[in-house]
Protein backbone atom coordinates (compact mmCIF):
# COMPACT_ATOMS: atom_id res chain seq x y z
CA UNK A 1 0.00 0.00 0.00
CA UNK A 2 1.00 3.73 -1.11
CA UNK A 3 -0.64 5.82 1.28
CA UNK A 4 0.02 9.37 1.91
CA UNK A 5 3.51 9.47 0.13
CA UNK A 6 4.84 11.37 -3.21
CA UNK A 7 7.71 10.64 -6.18
CA UNK A 8 7.24 6.84 -5.79
CA UNK A 9 8.09 4.38 -8.56
CA UNK A 10 7.43 1.07 -9.05
CA UNK A 11 9.10 -0.76 -11.84
CA UNK A 12 9.15 -4.63 -13.01
CA UNK A 13 7.84 -6.27 -9.63
CA UNK A 14 5.06 -9.28 -9.81
CA UNK A 15 2.05 -9.04 -7.92
CA UNK A 16 0.23 -12.23 -7.65
CA UNK A 17 -1.05 -14.48 -5.35
CA UNK A 18 -2.90 -12.54 -2.85
CA UNK A 19 -7.06 -12.75 -1.29
CA UNK A 20 -7.11 -8.90 -1.01
CA UNK A 21 -6.14 -5.99 -2.99
CA UNK A 22 -2.83 -6.05 -5.71
CA UNK A 23 -1.72 -2.39 -4.75
CA UNK A 24 -3.52 0.56 -3.22
CA UNK A 25 -3.02 3.50 -4.18
CA UNK A 26 -4.27 6.32 -1.34
CA UNK A 27 -3.63 9.96 -0.89
CA UNK A 28 -0.38 10.30 -2.58
CA UNK A 29 1.41 12.39 -5.26
CA UNK A 30 3.48 12.00 -8.58
CA UNK A 31 3.24 7.91 -8.37
CA UNK A 32 4.60 5.53 -11.28
CA UNK A 33 3.67 1.85 -11.72
CA UNK A 34 5.74 1.11 -14.89
CA UNK A 35 6.10 -2.66 -16.24
CA UNK A 36 4.69 -4.54 -13.25
CA UNK A 37 2.54 -7.74 -13.47
CA UNK A 38 -0.76 -8.72 -11.89
CA UNK A 39 -2.06 -12.16 -11.46
CA UNK A 40 -4.25 -14.35 -9.53
CA UNK A 41 -5.21 -11.35 -7.14
CA UNK A 42 -8.36 -11.80 -4.81
CA UNK A 43 -9.85 -9.01 -5.40
CA UNK A 44 -8.88 -5.42 -7.54
CA UNK A 45 -5.43 -5.81 -9.00
CA UNK A 46 -4.75 -1.65 -8.21
CA UNK A 47 -6.63 0.81 -6.59
CA UNK A 48 -6.28 4.55 -6.89
CA UNK A 49 -7.96 6.78 -4.22
CA UNK A 50 -7.90 10.43 -3.77
CA UNK A 51 -4.37 10.80 -5.63
CA UNK A 52 -3.43 12.97 -8.46
CA UNK A 53 -0.17 12.72 -11.02
CA UNK A 54 -0.42 8.83 -10.56
CA UNK A 55 0.65 6.70 -14.24
CA UNK A 56 -0.20 2.98 -14.41
CA UNK A 57 2.16 1.77 -17.53
CA UNK A 58 2.61 -0.87 -19.36
CA UNK A 59 1.23 -3.64 -16.64
CA UNK A 60 0.49 -6.76 -17.50
CA UNK A 61 -3.17 -7.56 -15.55
CA UNK A 62 -5.33 -11.13 -15.47
CA UNK A 63 -7.25 -13.53 -13.16
CA UNK A 64 -8.48 -11.40 -10.44
CA UNK A 65 -11.15 -12.01 -8.49
CA UNK A 66 -12.63 -8.43 -8.60
CA UNK A 67 -11.45 -5.76 -11.72
CA UNK A 68 -8.25 -4.75 -13.15
CA UNK A 69 -7.63 -0.64 -12.03
CA UNK A 70 -10.18 1.29 -9.87
CA UNK A 71 -10.01 5.33 -10.02
CA UNK A 72 -11.47 7.90 -8.04
CA UNK A 73 -9.77 10.76 -7.89
CA UNK A 74 -10.23 14.67 -8.93
CA UNK A 75 -12.93 16.84 -7.25
CA UNK A 76 -15.86 16.90 -8.97
CA UNK A 77 -17.22 19.98 -7.24
CA UNK A 78 -14.61 22.03 -8.71
CA UNK A 79 -13.41 20.26 -11.31
CA UNK A 80 -9.75 19.76 -10.02
CA UNK A 81 -8.67 17.51 -12.46
CA UNK A 82 -6.67 14.31 -10.63
CA UNK A 83 -3.90 14.14 -13.68
CA UNK A 84 -4.60 10.13 -13.89
CA UNK A 85 -2.90 8.29 -16.74
CA UNK A 86 -3.74 4.49 -17.35
CA UNK A 87 -1.73 3.98 -20.29
CA UNK A 88 -0.72 0.69 -22.49
CA UNK A 89 -1.58 -2.17 -20.31
CA UNK A 90 -2.78 -5.62 -21.18
CA UNK A 91 -6.05 -6.66 -18.95
CA UNK A 92 -7.49 -9.84 -19.43
CA UNK A 93 -9.66 -12.50 -17.47
CA UNK A 94 -10.45 -10.69 -14.67
CA UNK A 95 -14.05 -10.49 -12.68
CA UNK A 96 -13.60 -13.87 -11.74
CA UNK A 97 -15.42 -13.73 -8.37
CA UNK A 98 -17.51 -10.99 -8.87
CA UNK A 99 -18.82 -11.11 -12.55
CA UNK A 100 -20.15 -7.87 -12.76
CA UNK A 101 -19.35 -4.22 -12.28
CA UNK A 102 -15.86 -5.11 -11.49
CA UNK A 103 -14.40 -4.04 -15.23
CA UNK A 104 -10.80 -4.42 -16.38
CA UNK A 105 -10.74 -0.17 -16.11
CA UNK A 106 -13.12 1.73 -13.30
CA UNK A 107 -12.73 5.38 -13.78
CA UNK A 108 -14.22 7.85 -11.53
CA UNK A 109 -14.54 12.11 -10.69
CA UNK A 110 -12.35 14.42 -13.12
CA UNK A 111 -9.37 14.38 -15.47
CA UNK A 112 -8.41 10.90 -15.53
CA UNK A 113 -7.42 9.03 -19.09
CA UNK A 114 -7.25 5.47 -20.57
CA UNK A 115 -5.47 5.02 -23.53
CA UNK A 116 -3.75 2.05 -25.88
CA UNK A 117 -5.03 -0.51 -23.59
CA UNK A 118 -5.63 -3.96 -25.06
CA UNK A 119 -8.71 -5.63 -23.11
CA UNK A 120 -10.58 -8.37 -23.48
CA UNK A 121 -12.15 -11.60 -22.20
CA UNK A 122 -14.85 -10.52 -19.36
CA UNK A 123 -18.29 -11.16 -18.61
CA UNK A 124 -19.62 -7.15 -18.11
CA UNK A 125 -18.11 -4.09 -19.51
CA UNK A 126 -14.52 -3.13 -20.26
CA UNK A 127 -14.90 0.68 -19.37
CA UNK A 128 -16.82 2.05 -16.95
CA UNK A 129 -16.42 5.91 -16.30
CA UNK A 130 -17.94 8.52 -14.31
CA UNK A 131 -17.59 12.00 -14.32
CA UNK A 132 -15.62 14.99 -15.94
CA UNK A 133 -12.77 15.34 -18.44
CA UNK A 134 -11.96 11.89 -19.23
CA UNK A 135 -10.57 10.71 -22.18
CA UNK A 136 -10.89 7.39 -23.23
CA UNK A 137 -8.77 6.73 -26.44
CA UNK A 138 -6.65 4.22 -28.44
CA UNK A 139 -7.86 1.00 -27.12
CA UNK A 140 -8.61 -2.32 -28.63
CA UNK A 141 -12.20 -4.30 -26.33
CA UNK A 142 -13.03 -7.41 -27.84
CA UNK A 143 -14.69 -10.35 -26.03
CA UNK A 144 -15.92 -8.59 -23.34
CA UNK A 145 -19.81 -8.48 -22.03
CA UNK A 146 -19.52 -12.14 -22.75
CA UNK A 147 -22.36 -12.82 -19.81
CA UNK A 148 -24.30 -10.09 -19.45
CA UNK A 149 -27.25 -8.49 -20.89
CA UNK A 150 -27.88 -4.23 -21.08
CA UNK A 151 -24.19 -3.34 -20.85
CA UNK A 152 -21.29 -1.36 -23.29
CA UNK A 153 -17.93 -2.08 -23.86
CA UNK A 154 -17.58 0.99 -22.62
CA UNK A 155 -19.91 2.90 -20.52
CA UNK A 156 -21.14 6.08 -18.58
CA UNK A 157 -24.78 6.87 -17.13
CA UNK A 158 -27.89 8.59 -15.89
CA UNK A 159 -25.82 12.18 -15.23
CA UNK A 160 -26.37 15.47 -17.72
CA UNK A 161 -23.33 16.86 -15.49
CA UNK A 162 -20.74 14.23 -16.48
CA UNK A 163 -19.54 16.61 -19.58
CA UNK A 164 -16.05 17.05 -21.70
CA UNK A 165 -15.48 13.21 -21.68
CA UNK A 166 -14.28 11.83 -24.97
CA UNK A 167 -14.15 8.70 -26.32
CA UNK A 168 -12.27 8.50 -29.77
CA UNK A 169 -9.85 6.04 -31.69
CA UNK A 170 -10.91 3.34 -30.15
CA UNK A 171 -10.96 -0.99 -31.88
CA UNK A 172 -14.31 -2.27 -30.45
CA UNK A 173 -15.23 -5.77 -31.73
CA UNK A 174 -17.21 -8.91 -31.32
CA UNK A 175 -18.67 -8.42 -28.07
CA UNK A 176 -20.75 -11.23 -26.48
CA UNK A 177 -24.35 -10.10 -25.17
CA UNK A 178 -26.90 -11.92 -23.72
CA UNK A 179 -31.00 -11.16 -23.11
CA UNK A 180 -31.47 -7.56 -24.02
CA UNK A 181 -27.87 -7.64 -25.82
CA UNK A 182 -24.34 -5.24 -25.64
CA UNK A 183 -23.44 -2.22 -27.11
CA UNK A 184 -20.26 -0.71 -28.40
CA UNK A 185 -19.53 3.21 -26.65
CA UNK A 186 -23.28 3.20 -24.20
CA UNK A 187 -24.57 6.45 -22.95
CA UNK A 188 -27.36 5.09 -20.65
CA UNK A 189 -30.18 6.70 -19.22
CA UNK A 190 -29.84 10.58 -20.80
CA UNK A 191 -26.28 10.97 -19.74
CA UNK A 192 -24.79 13.81 -21.79
CA UNK A 193 -22.23 15.38 -23.77
CA UNK A 194 -19.87 12.68 -24.66
CA UNK A 195 -17.64 13.16 -28.11
CA UNK A 196 -17.23 9.95 -30.05
CA UNK A 197 -14.98 10.35 -32.96
CA UNK A 198 -12.50 8.37 -35.40
CA UNK A 199 -13.80 4.76 -33.73
CA UNK A 200 -13.62 1.70 -35.59
CA UNK A 201 -16.59 -0.56 -34.65
CA UNK A 202 -16.89 -4.47 -36.21
CA UNK A 203 -19.71 -6.88 -35.47
CA UNK A 204 -21.13 -4.93 -32.82
CA UNK A 205 -24.78 -4.57 -32.25
CA UNK A 206 -25.83 -1.12 -31.14
CA UNK A 207 -22.63 0.47 -31.67
CA UNK A 208 -23.22 3.84 -30.45
CA UNK A 209 -26.21 4.07 -28.13
CA UNK A 210 -27.28 7.47 -27.00
CA UNK A 211 -30.15 6.61 -24.85
CA UNK A 212 -31.96 10.14 -24.54
CA UNK A 213 -29.19 12.25 -23.54
CA UNK A 214 -27.96 15.78 -25.53
CA UNK A 215 -25.26 17.39 -27.01
CA UNK A 216 -23.56 14.11 -28.14
CA UNK A 217 -21.07 14.84 -31.33
CA UNK A 218 -20.73 11.44 -33.00
CA UNK A 219 -18.10 11.90 -36.12
CA UNK A 220 -15.67 10.64 -38.60
CA UNK A 221 -16.43 6.98 -37.20
CA UNK A 222 -15.89 3.11 -39.13
CA UNK A 223 -18.79 1.06 -38.38
CA UNK A 224 -18.33 -2.28 -40.09
CA UNK A 225 -21.43 -5.13 -40.27
CA UNK A 226 -22.90 -3.53 -36.85
CA UNK A 227 -26.58 -3.68 -35.83
CA UNK A 228 -27.23 -0.88 -35.78
CA UNK A 229 -24.20 1.43 -36.15
CA UNK A 230 -26.12 4.20 -34.13
CA UNK A 231 -28.76 3.98 -32.34
CA UNK A 232 -30.71 7.25 -30.54
CA UNK A 233 -34.14 7.16 -27.97
CA UNK A 234 -35.62 9.99 -26.38
CA UNK A 235 -36.36 8.72 -22.87
CA UNK A 236 -35.62 11.67 -21.46
CA UNK A 237 -38.71 13.24 -23.27
CA UNK A 238 -40.84 10.57 -22.49
CA UNK A 239 -43.86 10.54 -20.36
CA UNK A 240 -43.81 7.07 -19.00
CA UNK A 241 -43.46 7.28 -15.35
CA UNK A 242 -40.14 5.18 -14.98
CA UNK A 243 -38.32 7.89 -17.22
CA UNK A 244 -40.12 10.88 -15.77
CA UNK A 245 -38.77 9.90 -12.26
CA UNK A 246 -36.01 9.15 -13.48
CA UNK A 247 -35.21 12.78 -15.21
CA UNK A 248 -36.87 15.02 -12.51
CA UNK A 249 -36.29 13.15 -9.17
CA UNK A 250 -32.84 11.21 -9.35
CA UNK A 251 -31.18 13.06 -12.43
CA UNK A 252 -32.90 16.71 -11.22
CA UNK A 253 -31.10 16.15 -7.79
CA UNK A 254 -27.64 15.57 -9.02
CA UNK A 255 -27.76 18.19 -11.31
CA UNK A 256 -28.05 21.10 -8.50
CA UNK A 257 -26.60 19.28 -6.16
CA UNK A 258 -23.09 19.09 -7.88
CA UNK A 259 -23.95 22.75 -8.80
CA UNK A 260 -25.27 22.10 -12.43
CA UNK A 261 -26.19 25.74 -12.85
CA UNK A 262 -23.19 27.49 -11.21
CA UNK A 263 -19.34 27.97 -11.20
CA UNK A 264 -17.92 26.73 -12.27
CA UNK A 265 -20.23 24.13 -14.36
CA UNK A 266 -22.10 26.77 -16.32
CA UNK A 267 -18.56 28.89 -17.64
CA UNK A 268 -16.71 25.58 -18.44
CA UNK A 269 -20.03 23.25 -20.00
CA UNK A 270 -22.17 26.29 -20.50
CA UNK A 271 -24.60 24.16 -22.74
CA UNK A 272 -25.75 22.90 -19.07
CA UNK A 273 -27.74 26.45 -19.39
CA UNK A 274 -30.55 24.72 -21.26
CA UNK A 275 -30.60 21.91 -18.72
CA UNK A 276 -31.07 24.33 -15.88
CA UNK A 277 -33.81 26.02 -18.13
CA UNK A 278 -35.64 23.00 -18.78
CA UNK A 279 -36.02 21.69 -15.25
CA UNK A 280 -37.16 25.45 -14.20
CA UNK A 281 -39.99 25.18 -17.11
CA UNK A 282 -40.61 21.51 -15.88
CA UNK A 283 -40.46 20.53 -19.29
CA UNK A 284 -39.58 17.33 -20.50
CA UNK A 285 -35.88 16.95 -21.73
CA UNK A 286 -35.41 15.69 -25.72
CA UNK A 287 -32.19 14.42 -27.41
CA UNK A 288 -30.03 16.52 -29.13
CA UNK A 289 -26.64 15.13 -31.34
CA UNK A 290 -24.63 15.29 -34.25
CA UNK A 291 -23.73 12.11 -36.44
CA UNK A 292 -21.93 13.64 -39.68
CA UNK A 293 -18.69 11.79 -41.67
CA UNK A 294 -19.67 8.47 -40.45
CA UNK A 295 -18.28 5.39 -42.95
CA UNK A 296 -21.07 3.01 -42.79
CA UNK A 297 -19.94 -0.72 -44.10
CA UNK A 298 -23.10 -2.20 -42.40
CA UNK A 299 -26.85 -1.95 -43.44
CA UNK A 300 -28.47 -1.11 -40.34
CA UNK A 301 -27.09 2.46 -40.26
CA UNK A 302 -28.74 5.50 -38.04
CA UNK A 303 -31.48 4.29 -35.94
CA UNK A 304 -34.39 6.42 -34.56
CA UNK A 305 -36.43 4.62 -31.72
CA UNK A 306 -39.23 5.57 -29.13
CA UNK A 307 -39.63 9.38 -28.24
CA UNK A 308 -36.69 10.30 -30.48
CA UNK A 309 -38.94 12.32 -32.51
CA UNK A 310 -39.08 15.32 -29.96
CA UNK A 311 -35.27 16.16 -30.47
CA UNK A 312 -32.72 17.65 -32.72
CA UNK A 313 -31.02 14.82 -34.47
CA UNK A 314 -28.58 16.16 -37.01
CA UNK A 315 -27.36 13.55 -39.62
CA UNK A 316 -24.65 15.16 -42.40
CA UNK A 317 -22.77 13.99 -44.60
CA UNK A 318 -22.46 10.31 -43.56
CA UNK A 319 -21.20 7.59 -46.30
CA UNK A 320 -22.15 4.14 -47.26
CA UNK A 321 -18.99 2.14 -47.93
CA UNK A 322 -18.82 -1.47 -48.74
CA UNK A 323 -15.71 -3.77 -48.20
CA UNK A 324 -13.82 -3.66 -51.06
CA UNK A 325 -13.43 0.59 -49.71
CA UNK A 326 -10.83 -0.73 -46.58
CA UNK A 327 -7.37 -1.55 -47.45
CA UNK A 328 -7.72 -5.29 -46.44
CA UNK A 329 -10.64 -6.37 -45.00
CA UNK A 330 -9.71 -9.85 -44.39
CA UNK A 331 -6.56 -9.01 -42.34
CA UNK A 332 -8.43 -6.18 -40.41
CA UNK A 333 -6.33 -3.42 -42.05
CA UNK A 334 -9.03 -0.79 -41.49
CA UNK A 335 -8.43 1.88 -43.28
CA UNK A 336 -9.89 3.06 -45.95
CA UNK A 337 -8.51 3.30 -49.31
CA UNK A 338 -7.06 6.46 -50.97
CA UNK A 339 -10.25 6.64 -53.24
CA UNK A 340 -13.20 5.77 -51.39
CA UNK A 341 -15.60 8.21 -51.64
CA UNK A 342 -15.99 8.46 -47.87
CA UNK A 343 -13.48 11.65 -48.20
CA UNK A 344 -15.99 13.32 -50.48
CA UNK A 345 -17.86 13.48 -47.54
CA UNK A 346 -15.55 14.83 -45.02
CA UNK A 347 -14.36 11.79 -43.55
CA UNK A 348 -10.60 11.43 -42.77
CA UNK A 349 -8.91 7.83 -42.33
CA UNK A 350 -8.44 6.89 -39.05
CA UNK A 351 -4.55 6.03 -38.14
CA UNK A 352 -5.95 2.18 -37.48
CA UNK A 353 -2.49 0.86 -36.75
CA UNK A 354 -1.81 3.02 -33.94
CA UNK A 355 -4.67 1.96 -31.90
CA UNK A 356 -3.91 -0.27 -29.23
CA UNK A 357 -0.30 -1.49 -26.97
CA UNK A 358 2.38 0.14 -27.92
CA UNK A 359 4.81 -2.04 -28.04
CA UNK A 360 7.98 -0.69 -27.75
CA UNK A 361 7.38 0.79 -24.43
CA UNK A 362 6.85 -2.39 -22.94
CA UNK A 363 8.97 -5.25 -21.66
CA UNK A 364 6.31 -8.30 -22.66
CA UNK A 365 3.95 -8.10 -25.32
CA UNK A 366 1.59 -10.64 -26.37
CA UNK A 367 0.60 -11.97 -29.74
CA UNK A 368 -0.79 -9.87 -32.30
CA UNK A 369 -2.73 -12.37 -34.39
CA UNK A 370 -5.63 -11.28 -36.61
CA UNK A 371 -8.31 -13.84 -37.65
CA UNK A 372 -10.89 -13.98 -40.52
CA UNK A 373 -13.56 -16.83 -41.17
CA UNK A 374 -16.03 -17.72 -43.91
CA UNK A 375 -17.70 -20.18 -46.01
CA UNK A 376 -16.02 -22.26 -49.13
CA UNK A 377 -19.44 -23.14 -50.41
CA UNK A 378 -18.07 -25.02 -53.06
CA UNK A 379 -16.86 -27.48 -50.66
CA UNK A 380 -18.74 -27.12 -47.81
CA UNK A 381 -15.53 -26.08 -45.34
CA UNK A 382 -14.71 -23.54 -43.01
CA UNK A 383 -12.22 -21.18 -44.11
CA UNK A 384 -10.08 -19.55 -41.53
CA UNK A 385 -7.78 -17.06 -41.73
CA UNK A 386 -4.92 -15.96 -39.90
CA UNK A 387 -2.50 -13.09 -40.03
CA UNK A 388 0.50 -13.53 -37.35
CA UNK A 389 1.83 -9.63 -37.15
CA UNK A 390 4.05 -10.67 -33.86
CA UNK A 391 7.79 -11.36 -33.83
CA UNK A 392 7.35 -14.70 -32.61
CA UNK A 393 6.33 -17.96 -33.29
CA UNK A 394 2.27 -18.69 -31.76
CA UNK A 395 0.75 -21.73 -31.09
CA UNK A 396 -2.63 -22.52 -29.32
CA UNK A 397 -5.68 -24.30 -30.03
CA UNK A 398 -8.83 -22.17 -32.17
CA UNK A 399 -12.16 -23.66 -30.59
CA UNK A 400 -15.35 -23.17 -32.71
CA UNK A 401 -18.21 -21.84 -30.97
CA UNK A 402 -21.56 -21.97 -31.92
CA UNK A 403 -25.25 -20.84 -31.32
CA UNK A 404 -26.78 -23.84 -32.14
CA UNK A 405 -26.31 -27.77 -31.36
CA UNK A 406 -24.61 -29.45 -34.39
CA UNK A 407 -24.38 -32.98 -34.54
CA UNK A 408 -20.45 -33.70 -36.30
CA UNK A 409 -19.17 -29.88 -35.32
CA UNK A 410 -20.01 -28.50 -32.03
CA UNK A 411 -17.20 -28.77 -29.73
CA UNK A 412 -14.70 -28.38 -32.72
CA UNK A 413 -10.71 -27.33 -32.09
CA UNK A 414 -8.22 -26.94 -34.53
CA UNK A 415 -4.39 -26.39 -33.19
CA UNK A 416 -2.50 -23.54 -34.69
CA UNK A 417 1.11 -23.13 -35.33
CA UNK A 418 2.24 -19.71 -36.37
CA UNK A 419 5.37 -18.53 -37.22
CA UNK A 420 6.09 -14.79 -37.00
CA UNK A 421 4.77 -12.67 -39.35
CA UNK A 422 3.30 -15.88 -41.45
CA UNK A 423 -0.41 -15.65 -43.18
CA UNK A 424 -2.06 -19.26 -43.16
CA UNK A 425 -5.07 -20.84 -43.28
CA UNK A 426 -7.23 -23.47 -42.00
CA UNK A 427 -9.91 -25.74 -43.00
CA UNK A 428 -12.09 -27.28 -41.56
CA UNK A 429 -14.76 -29.47 -42.71
CA UNK A 430 -18.54 -28.91 -42.09
CA UNK A 431 -21.19 -31.02 -41.48
CA UNK A 432 -24.76 -30.58 -43.18
CA UNK A 433 -26.71 -27.56 -41.62
CA UNK A 434 -30.53 -26.46 -42.29
CA UNK A 435 -30.99 -23.71 -40.26
CA UNK A 436 -28.74 -20.21 -40.38
CA UNK A 437 -26.17 -20.55 -37.67
CA UNK A 438 -23.53 -18.29 -35.92
CA UNK A 439 -19.79 -19.76 -35.67
CA UNK A 440 -17.23 -17.79 -33.43
CA UNK A 441 -13.75 -18.96 -33.49
CA UNK A 442 -11.76 -18.14 -30.11
CA UNK A 443 -8.30 -18.50 -29.16
CA UNK A 444 -6.92 -20.02 -25.64
CA UNK A 445 -4.18 -17.75 -26.17
CA UNK A 446 -4.31 -14.10 -25.45
CA UNK A 447 -3.80 -11.84 -28.42
CA UNK A 448 -5.43 -13.92 -30.91
CA UNK A 449 -8.67 -12.45 -32.01
CA UNK A 450 -11.93 -13.77 -32.83
CA UNK A 451 -13.87 -13.84 -35.79
CA UNK A 452 -17.37 -14.90 -36.95
CA UNK A 453 -19.45 -16.07 -39.58
CA UNK A 454 -23.05 -17.07 -40.40
CA UNK A 455 -23.97 -19.90 -42.50
CA UNK A 456 -26.33 -22.64 -43.55
CA UNK A 457 -26.35 -25.17 -46.38
CA UNK A 458 -26.50 -23.53 -49.43
CA UNK A 459 -26.30 -19.79 -48.40
CA UNK A 460 -23.23 -17.83 -49.47
CA UNK A 461 -21.85 -16.23 -45.77
CA UNK A 462 -21.52 -12.52 -45.16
Amino acid sequence: EIDGAEDITVEGIAFEATTGLGLKISSSNNVHINNCYFRNIGNTAIDILDSKNVQVSNCTIHDTGDGGINVAAGDRKTLTPANISIYNNHIYNVAKWVRCYQPPIKISDVGISATHNLIHDCPHTAILFTGNDITIEYNEIYSVVMETGDAGAIYTGRDYTFRGNRVCYNYVHHLGGIGMGTMGIYNDDCVSGTYMEGNVFHEVSRAIFLGGGRDFVVKNNVFIDCYPSIRIDGRGASNHNVWRNMVFNIMKNRFYEIGGDRSPYIEKYPELAVIDEFYKQGRPIPPKAVVRNNAYCSERKLELAWDSEKGEILSKSNYACGKDDFEDFKTRDFRLKADSEAFNYGFENVDFHRIGLVEKDRMVNPPKVTSHMEVDVNTNALLLLLNNRSDNEVRGKIIFHINKHVEGFSGTSVDIDLAAHEVKEYRVALPPVHEKVQIEARCDVAGVRPCRTEYAQGDIPR
